[in-house]
């Protein structure tokens, strides 16, 4: 196949959920672990209880990074190839051997190339230019959403029904088929307006929210979380009144419209076996990003930012608010620093001190706050 247009590192659940599923020709995949070109079913779980199945077969190639290294770097110079994306998480873009063999790879090419991040972090694109290192070459930013959770078996892949895929439309290779519900290309300071929007003040803020909360209130599924009234007023006091007034409307996508489905419809959808323990997981890095911006534009006197800071100090302590000790979610990048760094310190540390008054004290301190 010395024709590919495109050609993916990190083939994991959200990759074959998402851009795979709307991709309009063949694929060829790179991983760590043992590849496999297999078609598989990706069942879409819809809020009103309905299940859509479809058999996806967008991977013509796999491939193992180690083993079939020269086929690709035969991949990476031919003229033929439009794209490399990426799915290898926020942490996969710290220096690696992968790195360094791409950097190898490509210094070689000389035809012209889009580098694209399908991963959930601020900038993508240039966070895969700085880690390829690279200039001559295209690397446009995307936001994207989908919730995908974790599935054991690589060829059953199950996700909501909602999808966004907004790139920045700097091919100049010419672009791959890509087309779909939620699919958007346009420009870079539209897909930051959407980036933002989700990234940093109307999706992940409240599913960070619920991590912490729910790991501390006994809760296993996002989805119950969404039947606890309380909880649902934190997520309206976050979204409604804190971080929609710091939006820049993208145009191409309604913010208030988009809040409204993350609270109706995203969120308390039983069939996504979501737990907040594995959000819960590196949330020290992810607090700055997904509540800073919110922070710096801050309309109104904030409550619920800081009740979720002293909720998640809360959660350090390992003990939920009923007294039994539980296991803290992976978090290897945690250091005193992320504490130091918080802002809002004062407000902060009157609802941590409140929520470390016994027995309930986390679901009072909520109802007396809000």
């Amino acid at each position: 196949m010395t024709d590919t247009a495109w050609l993916h590192f990190g083939p994991g659940n959200f990759f074959k959920a998402l851009p795979a599923a709307v991709a309009q020709c063949p694929i060829v995949t790179v991983t760590r672990g043992v590849p496999s070109a297999e078609p598989y079913m990706l069942t879409t779980l819809k809020a009103n209880g309905t299940k859509e199945r479809r058999t996806v077969s967008s991977i013509a190639e796999a491939l193992n990074l180690d083993r079939d290294a020269e086929r690709i770097r035969e991949l990476l110079s031919s003229p033929k190839l439009q794209a490399v994306s990426f799915t290898v998480t926020e942490k996969g873009y710290l220096p690696s051997q992968m790195w360094a063999f791409l950097r190898d790879a490509l210094s070689k090419r000389t035809a012209p190339l889009a580098l694209v991040s399908m991963d959930n972090l601020s900038a993508n694109g240039d966070k895969l230019r700085e880690v390829i290192g690279i200039d001559r070459f295209a690397y446009p930013c995307t936001m994207v959403d989908k919730i995908t959770p974790y599935s054991a078996d690589p060829r059953l892949i199950e996700a909501e029904e909602t999808q966004y895929l907004v790139i920045e439309d700097d091919f100049p290779n010419g672009r791959p088929p890509i087309s779909g519900p939620g699919v958007y290309f346009t420009d870079r300071a539209t897909v930051e307006k959407c980036e933002r929007m989700k990234l940093c003040a109307l999706l992940n803020p409240l599913h960070t929210a619920l991590a912490v909360f729910g790991c501390l209130l006994g809760y296993v599924k996002i989805s119950d979380e969404m039947d606890d009234p309380l909880l649902v007023k934190l997520l309206q006091r976050l979204g409604y009144e804190e971080a929609l007034p710091t939006v820049d409307s993208p145009g191409i996508i309604d913010p208030a419209g988009f809040l409204s489905e993350v609270l109706t419809v995203r969120l308390p959808n039983p069939f996504l076996p979501d737990t907040p323990q594995r959000i819960a997981c590196d949330t020290s890095q992810k607090l700055p990003i997904r509540f800073g911006e919110t922070v710096r534009r801050a309309k109104t006197p904030l409550v619920a930012v800081p009740l979720v800071f002293a909720g998640w100090l809360r959660y350090r302590d390992g003990v939920d608010d009923f007294g039994n000790t539980f296991e803290l979610s992976p978090d290897p990048a945690f250091s005193q620093a992320a504490i130091d760094y918080l802002p809002l310190k004062a407000e902060t540390a009157q609802y941590l001190a409140q929520m470390r008054r016994g027995i309930g004290a986390v679901r009072r301190t909520l109802e007396e706050t809000l």
